[in-house]
């Protein structure tokens, strides 16, 4: 891209890039700045627990079902389906009895 192609915020962005970079860079090796993303991440994850919480009591109580039931539930159907694939294998392995009845025949009318 040549010079007169730029946009014309670049010239903004490479002034505070040069003013601003490396003492940010410099900021985000401290142990202050690890222990700050840290401390941000449990915060947001305890504000996305209980939103989700308050959301899932919220529809409880309109008897519409949260997602934390619907998970559940197909938690429910993907063990009831191992459970079926497992009887099945099993009564695929076992050896058929052979009967000694003889099946009726249908009487032609």
């Amino acid at each position: 891209m040549a010079e007169t192609e730029r946009p014309g915020w670049r010239p903004w962005f490479d002034w505070a890039e040069r003013a601003l970079g490396a003492r940010l860079e410099y900021a985000t090796r401290t142990d202050e700045f690890a222990g700050f993303v840290t401390f941000s991440k449990r915060a947001e994850a305890a504000a996305r627990r209980l939103y989700l919480e308050w959301t899932a009591d919220a529809l409880h109580r309109a008897n519409i079902p949260a997602w934390s039931d619907l998970l559940r539930l197909s938690e429910q159907v993907s063990g009831l389906e191992k459970r079926v694939r497992d009887l099945s294998a099993q009564l695929e392995k076992r050896p058929r009895p052979r009967s000694s009845r003889r099946r009726p025949r249908s009487s032609a009318r």
